[in-house]
Protein backbone atom coordinates (compact mmCIF):
# COMPACT_ATOMS: atom_id res chain seq x y z
CA UNK A 1 0.00 0.00 0.00
CA UNK A 2 1.18 3.64 -0.53
CA UNK A 3 0.57 6.61 0.80
CA UNK A 4 0.89 10.01 -1.18
CA UNK A 5 2.00 12.83 0.87
CA UNK A 6 -1.08 14.21 1.74
CA UNK A 7 -1.99 10.99 3.74
CA UNK A 8 -2.57 11.87 7.14
CA UNK A 9 -0.16 10.09 9.45
CA UNK A 10 -2.77 8.49 11.95
CA UNK A 11 -3.79 6.27 8.81
CA UNK A 12 -0.29 4.62 8.30
CA UNK A 13 1.43 5.53 11.82
CA UNK A 14 0.27 4.08 15.31
CA UNK A 15 -0.29 6.93 17.52
CA UNK A 16 1.93 5.48 19.88
CA UNK A 17 4.90 5.98 17.66
CA UNK A 18 3.89 9.11 16.66
CA UNK A 19 4.06 10.12 20.67
CA UNK A 20 7.48 8.74 20.57
CA UNK A 21 8.92 10.66 18.02
CA UNK A 22 7.15 13.85 19.03
CA UNK A 23 9.28 12.89 21.96
CA UNK A 24 12.26 12.36 20.93
CA UNK A 25 12.01 15.84 18.67
CA UNK A 26 11.44 18.06 21.57
CA UNK A 27 14.35 16.80 23.44
CA UNK A 28 16.26 20.04 25.16
CA UNK A 29 19.67 19.14 23.21
CA UNK A 30 17.74 20.47 19.52
CA UNK A 31 17.50 23.97 19.34
CA UNK A 32 14.04 24.46 18.56
CA UNK A 33 11.79 23.17 21.04
CA UNK A 34 8.41 21.38 18.66
CA UNK A 35 5.04 21.36 19.97
CA UNK A 36 3.29 18.07 20.28
CA UNK A 37 2.77 16.13 17.81
CA UNK A 38 -0.07 17.27 15.45
CA UNK A 39 -2.90 13.86 14.88
CA UNK A 40 -3.80 15.68 11.48
CA UNK A 41 -0.36 15.73 10.32
CA UNK A 42 0.29 14.16 6.80
CA UNK A 43 2.83 11.47 5.68
CA UNK A 44 4.98 14.47 4.36
CA UNK A 45 5.34 16.50 7.62
CA UNK A 46 5.88 13.20 9.79
CA UNK A 47 8.88 12.51 7.48
CA UNK A 48 10.33 15.68 7.13
CA UNK A 49 10.02 15.81 10.95
CA UNK A 50 11.89 12.37 10.96
CA UNK A 51 14.91 13.21 9.02
CA UNK A 52 15.32 16.08 11.39
CA UNK A 53 16.26 13.40 14.15
CA UNK A 54 19.23 12.67 11.63
CA UNK A 55 19.98 16.39 11.65
CA UNK A 56 18.55 17.42 8.34
CA UNK A 57 17.77 20.66 8.55
CA UNK A 58 14.97 21.49 6.11
CA UNK A 59 14.91 24.46 3.40
CA UNK A 60 13.27 26.09 0.25
CA UNK A 61 16.33 25.75 -1.17
CA UNK A 62 17.46 22.13 -0.80
CA UNK A 63 15.39 19.23 -2.06
CA UNK A 64 14.51 17.02 0.44
CA UNK A 65 17.01 14.16 1.86
CA UNK A 66 16.64 10.45 0.57
CA UNK A 67 15.65 7.20 1.99
CA UNK A 68 19.31 6.63 4.22
CA UNK A 69 18.40 10.09 5.39
CA UNK A 70 15.03 8.60 6.35
CA UNK A 71 16.45 5.63 7.93
CA UNK A 72 18.58 7.54 10.39
CA UNK A 73 15.92 9.46 11.55
CA UNK A 74 13.89 6.42 11.52
CA UNK A 75 15.98 4.25 13.66
CA UNK A 76 16.94 5.57 17.16
CA UNK A 77 12.92 6.30 18.01
CA UNK A 78 11.73 2.85 16.60
CA UNK A 79 14.50 0.99 18.57
CA UNK A 80 13.15 3.22 21.94
CA UNK A 81 9.28 2.15 20.72
CA UNK A 82 10.42 -1.31 20.65
CA UNK A 83 12.01 -1.11 23.68
CA UNK A 84 9.27 0.20 25.41
CA UNK A 85 6.85 -1.84 24.09
CA UNK A 86 8.20 -5.10 25.17
CA UNK A 87 8.91 -4.03 28.55
CA UNK A 88 5.06 -2.42 28.90
CA UNK A 89 3.10 -4.46 27.12
CA UNK A 90 4.70 -7.52 27.72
Amino acid sequence: MGSAPETRVRTIVHQDKIHVFAVHAARPNHRKRRDPPDPDQTAADFAVSTVRLAGFIPSTRQSLPGTQKLWEGYLIPSLFYANVESTVFH
